[in-house]
């Protein structure tokens, strides 16, 4: 009866079992709009919080990915073309209890006449400093709350954290450079501007977790 029961284990049925308890559903597709699906991208999944890489899959002639089971976490997602027809796309989402649809949006690649990637951070430049409010709902700081700053290259990905009055003091690259707020409930990512930061003169740029 035993050796009966262990033939009925396949490969398929074994890797359902071995999902951990408490995993949510992650699917991802990539598209140059949303009605123009992407086939042949590598996308590229991670943890950021010390599981590193997850996976990296083709997407199909949909622009889909197999389907995730991940623990609820900060998660990274990189979508890149292997013949640099597409430009790469960074996307920070995070996964609790609730199912994630992830869509990434890309567009074509630009040319510069000296290579497809635009060197983003020259050797000896030094980051600017500014602080980052992060307020909730209704206004009021958010302690505690984790910000992520980088520049496109991910050679400059650095993390911090709000103090009692919502504030972190964040250094930043010359842009373009993408500042992610996060709790466990909720993920928010913006990618200001020159103008905006210049506009901020000692001010915190201010992120609301909504």
């Amino acid at each position: 009866m035993t050796k009966t029961m262990g033939a009925l284990l396949t490969p398929t049925l074994l890797m359902l079992m071995s999902v951990s308890a408490g995993a949510t559903q992650v699917d991802i597709a990539v598209a140059a709009d949303p009605k123009a699906p992407l086939k042949d991208e590598l996308v590229i999944v991670s943890s950021l919080e010390g599981q590193g890489e997850i996976c990296r899959v083709l997407s199909n002639s949909q622009g889909a990915t197999p389907t995730l089971d991940l623990k609820p976490g900060i998660y990274r997602a990189i979508a890149a073309n292997p013949y640099g027809i597409w430009e790469t796309k960074i996307v920070e989402f995070l996964v609790n209890t609730t199912p994630v649809s992830l869509k990434i949006l890309v567009r074509p690649m630009g040319t510069h006449g000296f290579g497809d990637r635009v060197p983003v951070w020259l050797k000896g430049e030094r980051p600017r400093t500014i602080d980052v409010l992060v307020v909730d709902k209704a206004g009021k700081p958010f302690p505690g709350a984790n910000i992520l700053s980088r520049n496109e290259d991910l050679d400059f990905d650095q993390w911090f954290l709000t103090g009692p009055d919502g504030i972190a003091r964040v250094k930043l690259l010359p842009q373009p450079v993408t500042i992610v707020a996060a709790t466990s409930s909720i993920l928010v990512s913006v990618t200001p501007d020159t103008k905006s930061l210049d506009g901020l003169h000692g001010k915190p740029l201010v992120i609301k977790l909504e």
